[in-house]
């Protein structure tokens, strides 16, 4: 059993060292460097070599002829403390921390050469001749481990490798192969070294089951044992190969299979001008050095692998999966450079939040998918819009980012800080203009086109904030204020925006604790017989109550609760509430019919229609007592979609009141092929009509035509009794409005309803 002297200082590696080469005698005493033959390796790390390096070299001197090795420990930061001293004072280097397997093989090698080297010491009477060429071997077995350790890459390793066999040792030629999996079962060459010229395309190396492979490369893969050919000449297995024998003047070779992965055998071919060129020892240390190569090509592969894994994870976390366009980390990562560099450097810059304008309704309607491919083609025209030098990334859902880098501007040609304020203005603007204009152009999914438009929002660095993170939660602020303007255009950010967005978001925030505290209430305001006065119906409207007594005006709080997806709940609490108190108005006016506001993300649930249905069988009322009110536009917003389920409330028996028509750009012939009972004229025209006279003829127009399509009529927003008198002249005998009463709560409903009639009359 081989001796080790293990001289590392950490307690650690010293156990994992003991643990790994527990098949050896494995001692710490230092005590043994003073005595000759006690030891047959030692291992060192830095400050032992450094502490014990006289005593080590005295105690090789003293063993030589005989090799004692010595294997040192480095960190890989300090490798190039190991330069000139393999081959003289060491033999081999492991990088720290080592991998046990690794260390396993290291030390057998070693302890093989020691062994060989003792025994031709042993025999150094009968063959001077072998110890010397056993020298050479050993040093270039030291050489070679140092070019494998220093490899960065596998052409290195491999290519460095062979020429010191080919230059030093004075091999004829040398390659080394990796076995295919093919169907001719091909020897794939990874490098060769050596005056040999097209050699290797000739024999065209395989390790099949036909003559071809019946060589000793291929015996080697085939059998994983090194294959000697003493004289190639004579040797019936190079038969197919003699002419290419001869001609590069090969006399013996020698084939040395490695491991390189669990699947896959590589190979290292030498060839001498000699026969019998190869000992035994010689093939011994060769085998070492061809594992020790296998080793150098696993762990280059293994770091190759692991480099193309974290470079992966990195791309896969800063690309959006879905557009392949920077995303919101990447983003986060340029602003913070952008802030490093800013003082320094004098960096400016502009971010252009984009937030597409009906994309919501096409992804609703439409399906994820086809909002998915809509997404990507949004990215390519976005990045078709900017300038060269813009960067586009994902923000996330519908939003984009685009920032605009700019270098030191020059005070020559923009002049003081308002000049370079003007500058990226323009440039913004610009790029925002563009964008506006190309985000309207439609977009083609198959045979179906798309259209969408574009609210940007604009910030600019340092201008708007010296904290270059900042910059998106400004632009956002301005994009919002486009939008609210209508979208399809752009807006810088200002100071004033700011506080419009923290108004904003302190509203929001709001509406989330109102919800989930059902801190609102519910007022009807009566539909009225235009010629007796009485009331047909009661519209139910939602009212945000606030602790002084005010109310929020509905117009500001309603949108977000359809834009953050709210009016979902919201919208199931208003139904159950306004059928339970119209089951109670009933008992005393038994034909009053409730009318409810419906908004298109409540209408695009799939199980509406049946959950409405059992919400008014549990209050006690018929279908057909509840009206359910859609504007115009949202009816247009996707017919053939809005058509099934509106033909779906009405199976469940539902009437159906298209709300604030006139609005919408309906054709009447669109309308007929919808199943509605009732159309709401919008409080506009009859506003208009007391002055317009082309107003008061359409008014007429429709209210003739209603009944003749079995339609009700209703004019919103009456609020004298001009407009009444007008009304009645032009034909419409329904109508709702400040007239005759502002949104009330219940209560105050079922007084009024008690003071204005004891029936209702049906219409």
């Amino acid at each position: 059993m081989a001796r080790i002297l293990s001289l590392v200082g950490n307690a650690g590696e010293r156990r994992l060292i003991d643990a790994t080469l527990s098949n050896f005698d494995v001692t710490t005493d230092q005590e043994e460097l003073r005595k000759a033959g006690a030891v047959d390796l030692i291992i060192v790390d830095r400050e032992a070599m450094h502490t014990w390096q006289e005593e080590i070299g005295i105690l090789r001197s003293r063993e030589a002829p005989a090799a004692l090795p010595v294997l040192l420990m480095l960190p890989a930061r300090e490798l190039d403390l190991s330069m000139g001293l393999i081959g003289q004072q060491i033999e081999d280097v492991m990088v720290q921390p080592f991998q046990p397997a690794e260390l396993l093989a290291r030390v057998n090698n070693l302890v093989r050469v020691r062994d060989l080297s003792v025994s031709l010491k042993n025999r150094i009477a009968e063959s001077d001749g072998e110890l010397r060429v056993l020298g050479r071997a050993f040093s270039l077995f030291s050489s070679c481990n140092e070019l494998i350790l220093r490899a960065d890459s596998e052409d290195a390793l491999l290519n460095s490798t062979l020429d010191e066999l080919v230059g030093n040792r004075g091999f004829r030629f040398a390659w080394v192969g990796l076995a295919k999996n093919d169907e001719r079962k091909s020897i794939e060459v990874l490098a060769q070294s050596g005056d040999a010229g097209s050699y290797l395309s000739e024999v065209s190396p395989t390790w099949g089951d036909g003559p071809e492979g019946n060589g000793p490369a291929g015996r080697a893969v085939r059998t994983g044992q090194p294959q000697v050919c003493d004289d190639m000449m004579s040797a019936c297995s190079f038969q197919p190969w003699k002419d290419a024998v001869r001609e590069y003047n090969f006399a013996s070779c020698l084939v040395l299979p490695c491991q390189v992965s669990d699947d896959r055998m590589g190979i290292l071919v030498l060839y001498s001008e000699l026969r019998h060129a190869f000992t035994a020892e010689e093939i011994e240390l060769m085998g070492r050095l061809s594992e020790n190569i296998a080793f150098g090509l696993k762990a280059l592969r293994d770091r190759e692998a692991l480099r193309l894994a974290k470079l992966s994870a990195e791309l896969r976390a800063y690309r959006d999966v879905l557009t392949g366009l920077p995303n919101r980390q990447w983003i986060h990562e340029q602003l913070t450079t952008l802030d490093a560099q800013a003082d320094r450097h004098g960096r400016y810059a502009a971010v252009l939040f984009v937030d597409l304008d009906g994309f919501k309704r096409i992804n609703d309607s439409l399906g994820h998918e086809v909002g998915d491919r809509i997404l990507r083609k949004v990215a390519r025209r976005l990045q078709g819009l900017v300038r060269e030098e813009d960067f586009v990334a994902r923000q996330g859902g519908d939003e984009f980012v685009v920032l605009m880098p700019f270098e030191k501007l020059d005070a020559g040609e923009v002049g003081d800080r308002e000049g370079q304020h003007n500058y990226l203005t323009a440039a913004a603007t610009h790029v925002a203009d563009r964008i506006v204009t190309g985000m309207r152009k439609p977009f083609t999914d198959g045979h179906n086109e798309h259209y969408l438009g574009a609210s940007v929002g604009i910030s600019l660095f340092p201008h708007d904030s010296g904290e270059a993170m900042e910059l998106p939660v400004l632009a956002d602020q301005a994009m919002y204020e486009a939008k609210s303007q209508g979208g399809n255009a752009y807006q810088f950010y200002s100071d004033e925006l700011s506080a419009e967005h923290a108004n904003h978001v302190e509203l929001e925030q709001d509406l989330y604790r109102a919800v989930q505290q059902q801190a609102f209430e519910l007022h009807y305001q009566p539909v009225v017989n235009l010629e007796t006065g009485q009331v047909q119906a009661v519209e139910a409207l939602l009212r945000w109550p606030q602790a002084d007594g005010s109310m929020v005006a509905p117009e500001a709080f309603l949108p977000i609760l359809e834009e953050n997806g709210l009016i979902i709940r919201v919208g199931d609490w208003i139904f159950r509430r306004a059928c339970e108190d119209i089951r109670q108005a009933r008992e005393h006016l038994p034909e009053l019919r409730l009318s409810l506001n419906l908004s298109v993300r409540q209408l695009w649930q799939p199980s509406l229609p049946a959950r409405l249905a059992e919400v008014v069988q549990k209050a006690g009322l018929p279908p057909a007592a509840v009206e359910l009110e859609v504007t115009e536009a949202s009816m247009m917003s996707d017919v053939k979609r809005m058509e099934k389920v509106l033909q779906d409330l009405r199976q469940h028996g539902f009437s159906l009141t298209v709300d604030d028509y006139g609005t919408g750009y309906s054709s009447m012939a669109r309308l007929l092929a919808l199943p509605v009972s009732t159309l709401k004229l919008d409080g506009s025209f009859l506003q208009a009509a007391e002055h317009t006279p082309n107003a008061a003829s359409m008014i007429s127009a429709v209210a003739d035509m209603t009944p003749k399509l079995e339609l009700r009529l209703v004019a919103e927003g009456v609020e004298n009794d001009q407009q009444r008198t007008l009304l009645r002249r032009l034909g419409c005998s329904l109508g709702q409005g400040y007239l005759f009463t502002r949104p009330m709560p219940f209560e105050s409903l079922m007084e009024y309803l008690g003071r204005t009639a004891t029936e209702v009359v049906p219409v």
